[in-house]
């Protein structure tokens, strides 16, 4: 694979490949046929950017993925590179800081988004070096690549989003007339689907569909493969207006748009191949409308995802009474408990599948952000340590994400003091009152502050937009101490995010605690308008980690109240004596609980 890249930077005279983590759509998450770096490099992380010269092999990731890419980079011919986000730590600046003047780099253009094209050159530019796009040969050298996925398309009912595809499409056609402009081009999966109240299967633990759109002021076109949808479903569709096109057309379809289109287009979306098919002196440039749409949640949304919580709850209670009940007899592999969590969520109604790979950490392996068991690198839990479990699920009616770090058995004191100082940051944001137009890097200092008092912090964010049983990282929305890309738009009412502080002791464990959380309105005054969160998820926070001398008597009246909240909600959906006696264990007030 390495020897055919670099026979091609020979030929083509070039000095160095880069390979984006992306896919034409700039998805998250990866379809088979698209992850190229794992193919390549063997790291199965979601971040990471690969470069390639004469006499180096590099992946570029953040710190999310540092553990993890050392020990599946180990055995082969890739370096891995941190990328701390800080200047000179990038794969662009070390192309200028190594390369020649007026050597050649070469990016897919179809794996990376106009913006990041533009910065690439900016830095490159001035030190002589060119970027050329290209598509990169990789089924030349990719032996039996997996095809683009074909999963069915079906149907959202309207009445459970509150939102028909012909408002929508409106929507955005009313946004076209703000801008001025005749045209926009989605390319974001998650997008598309909202628009036309549509889901699939195309990508694993997503509900997306490969698909472009191009929505007019007179008419919509879709980009997908028509064999994918029954035809009452494509009746619909084209009863809305919508004009049903091959995947592969979208090309030659933006080529043959008149000359003088006004378009309106993301260049942090679109990728730059197709960036580069509109006339560039035609474009505006902004996010589009779809995206802000999409991630204020509608009355019934909000209902159906409240639903959902108590399935999730219940699904997890059954899964983590499964390991207490297994570890009286065994060690359990963290990839057979993340395949019981699974399990036990397909027996709820509505269930689609998962919303992320679960990660489930025990000891050391908590400490990797974002560890995925398998069966070649999984420990096994036992009736002792730590062990952290960060899961979600899809449903029909919403999606979930949670995670929860449990004591199997006796921790030490210094575990239980970043223990309750990781809850105190997490009750701190989940009780915050703040005006409107506060951002999210605003509220970050929230759940950092008490891990910050003893010299601690954790390299991630602290909160993520979550769609509606869609992305389970939904932009533009998010919480952390950087002001940059959608952190910069203040919170509106109607918001889900995910309130999640950690903090992680390389080698020997991780902490995580994890709810997911809606924006409401809280009062208004002669002030202004004030938000706040509820609190959605439940399930009960382990209390045996807890010290609650620490506590303040307002977080002790909280986490009494999240758990009666808890144990209100559940009790009634859990099944027989045993499930309930858990529950109730598990939820008592703070003071009666150890």
């Amino acid at each position: 694979m390495l020897p055919g890249f670099r026979e091609m930077l020979k030929k083509e005279e070039l000095d160095a490949l880069v390979i984006p983590m992306a896919d034409p759509h700039m998805s998250e998450y990866l379809p088979d046929h698209w992850k190229v770096i794992e193919w390549l490099t063997g790291f199965t992380g979601s971040a990471g950017t690969v470069v390639i010269t004469a006499h180096e092999a590099m992946l570029w990731t953040d710190s999310r993925y540092y553990i993890q890419a050392e020990l599946e980079l180990g055995n082969t011919a890739f370096s891995m590179m941190k990328d701390t986000g800080q200047p000179g730590s990038g794969f662009v600046d070390w192309l200028a800081a190594n390369l020649e003047k007026h050597a050649s780099v070469a990016v897919d253009g179809r794996l990376v988004p106009v913006s990041k094209l533009r910065q690439m050159e900016d830095i490159l530019r001035p030190a002589g070096i060119h970027v050329l796009l290209v598509n990169l040969p990789f089924s030349e050298y990719w032996e039996n690549r997996p095809a683009l996925p074909d999963h069915a398309v079906f149907e959202v009912s309207a009445g459970l989003v509150g939102r028909t595809r012909e408002e929508n499409i409106g929507k955005l056609r009313t946004g076209l007339l703000k801008k001025e402009c005749d045209a926009a081009l989605l390319t974001d999966l998650d997008e598309i689907c909202w628009v036309l109240n549509i889901r699939g299967g195309d990508i694993s633990c997503n509900t997306s569909v490969l698909s472009y759109m191009v929505v007019t002021t007179e008419s919509v076109f879709l980009f997908l493969d028509p064999e994918k949808m029954e035809d009452p479903l494509s009746a619909a569709l084209e009863r809305a207006g919508v004009h049903i096109r091959p995947y592969g057309d979208i090309r030659a379809f933006l080529m043959s748009m008149k000359s003088g289109t006004r378009w309106l287009a993301d260049p942090a979306q679109v990728n730059a191949s197709l960036y580069n098919l509109l006339p560039e002196e035609h474009i505006t440039e902004s996010p589009s409308e779809a995206m802000f749409l999409k991630a204020v949640k509608s009355e019934q949304e909000q209902e159906s995802i409240r639903r959902t919580m108590i399935l999730d709850g219940v699904a997890l209670t059954q899964a983590f009474m499964w390991l207490e009940q297994a570890l009286e007899e065994r060690a359990v592999p963290e990839y057979e408990f993340a395949s019981r969590i699974a399990e036990f969520r397909d027996r709820q109604e509505g269930y689609f599948s998962e919303s992320f790979p679960a990660i489930v950490g025990y000891g050391a392996h908590g400490a990797i952000v974002h560890f995925r068991p398998g069966k070649n690198n999984s420990n096994n839990i036992k009736k002792e340590g730590v062990l952290l479990v960060d899961s979600g699920g899809h449903y029909r009616t919403g999606t979930t994400d949670i995670t929860r770090t449990i004591a199997l058995g006796d921790v030490s004191d210094d575990f239980k003091k970043q223990y309750t100082a990781v809850l105190k940051g997490h009750i701190a944001l989940a009780s915050a009152k703040f005006p409107e137009g506060t951002k999210g890097y605003h509220l970050d200092l929230l759940a950092r502050q008490f891990l910050w008092t003893e010299g601690l912090n954790y390299g991630h964010g602290t909160g993520h937009g979550v769609g509606f049983f869609s992305s389970v990282h939904e932009p533009p929305y998010g919480i952390s101490p950087s002001s940059a890309g959608g952190r910069k738009y203040p919170f509106v009412p109607g918001l889900v995010v995910s309130n999640e502080p950690g903090y992680y002791k390389q080698g020997a464990y991780g902490i995580r605690i994890e709810n997911l959380v809606l924006v409401e309105e809280y009062m208004v005054t002669g002030e202004g308008k004030f938000l706040g969160f509820e609190t959605l998820t439940l399930f009960p926070i382990d209390l045996s980690c807890v010290l609650e001398h620490i506590l303040t008597r307002v977080e002790v009246a909280w986490l009494d109240g999240y758990h009666a909240r808890v144990r209100e909600q559940l009790l009634p959906h859990l099944e027989g004596e045993q499930e309930k006696q858990w529950m109730v264990e598990r939820t008592k007030p703070l003071s009666r609980s150890k």
